[in-house]
């Protein structure tokens, strides 16, 4: 109701069954899905966490929004890192959401890495190995690696394709390349993978 009163948005399916909404996503070309933490089945994270499998595997580029009766930085990192790209709680009011979902579906970014940082510092395990991460980036020339390195450390792709005297296109495919390789969603979820893996600061 919150989302249909604003006039900005227009809603396209609901649903209260974690497996229903898994199982109609791909049916609908929708630019954000809205995701409750308290769904039927499923917490909203593993929602989310299914619903990343299912957009790597169709190449769907909705945003995902996980809602949440409260604020936690735990479960925005676990959000995050399941492949959500914001988080909003009722106590941030219908605003907020309203805002955030007109951010996402105009493909804005919600969080700094700073911000990233932050919540990684207060909720992630300890730093260790990540063989897999390590492996790609060993597939790319150092100055490849400077370059991705630029933008999980929080860089535009302008600003890095100026700073490397690349074009823009050649950044984003590699950003792009990455994703893929690791089998990954979001840029928030490979900036996490580099601070759980201690590479956050590498140059």
């Amino acid at each position: 109701m919150v989302l249909e009163s604003s006039g900005r948005v227009n809603v396209t399916f609901e649903s209260s069954s974690a497996q229903d909404v898994i199982d109609r996503f791909p049916d609908y070309l929708l630019d954000v899905l809205i995701v409750d933490q308290r769904l039927r089945g499923l917490s909203g994270v593993e929602v989310c966490e299914k619903l990343s499998a299912v957009k790597f595997a169709e190449g769907i580029d909705t945003r995902l929004l996980l809602t949440s009766p409260y604020g936690s930085s735990q479960l925005e990192y676990s959000a995050l890192y399941a492949g959500a790209s914001s988080i909003v709680s009722q106590e941030q009011g219908s605003l907020a959401l309203i805002d955030s979902v007109l951010a996402l579906g105009d493909r804005k970014r919600q969080y700094s890495m700073l911000e990233i940082r932050t919540l990684a510092a207060g909720n992630m395990p300890n730093v260790k190995r990540d063989h897999e991460l390590e492996s790609h980036l060993a597939e790319f020339e150092i100055r490849e690696r400077s370059i991705l390195q630029g933008i999980v450390n929080g860089r535009s792709v302008s600003q890095v394709a100026k700073a490397f005297d690349v074009a823009s296109y050649r950044v984003r495919k590699l950003v792009e390349a990455s994703l893929k390789s690791l089998q990954l969603v979001t840029l928030e979820q490979l900036q996490l993978r580099y601070l759980k893996a201690g590479l956050g600061d590498d140059v």
